[in-house]
């Protein structure tokens, strides 16, 4: 009885572990594009300075 409960209570901490890790991997990936489109957005802005 008490391995099977800790065996449930296993498969919960698992369960919500890999949805945090899923949530986490979501969230990175927008954040990384922002960053690209940030470096790119700083790259345009040195150019126009240096056309001026």
């Amino acid at each position: 009885d008490l391995n099977k409960e800790l065996s449930q209570k296993l498969e919960a901490q698992t369960q919500r572990l890999e949805l945090l890790i899923a949530q986490n991997i979501a969230h990175e990936q927008p954040t990384m594009r922002l960053a690209e489109s940030h470096n790119v957005q700083s790259v345009t802005t040195y150019a126009d300075e240096g056309d001026e």
